[in-house]
């Protein structure tokens, strides 16, 4: 299930055909990247920091990056 199609269901209660398991199992995933984890392999510049998302492994500068861009976990780049 895409999440395009979990949000049409969402929107309409009277969906017929529905996989409630699936759509659950949507909605967690979905849930689960608004919650920020820490950036992977974190180096310093001069300018920015540079790592990687813990969920996608994509490359990211936390300048412009506070969501990732490949599949939207939000990221947190503190030190700690």
């Amino acid at each position: 299930m895409t999440p395009q199609e979990a949000m049409e269901i969402r929107k309409n209660p009277h969906f017929e055909d529905v996989d409630n398991e699936e759509l659950s199992r949507c909605i967690d995933e979905a849930l689960e990247k608004q919650i920020p984890k820490k950036a992977k392999n974190i180096t310093t510049t001069v300018y920015y920091k540079q790592g990687r998302c813990p969920n996608c492994n994509a490359l990211l500068k936390n300048t412009i990056n506070i969501f990732c861009p490949d599949c939207g976990q939000a990221l947190n780049w503190s030190d700690s």
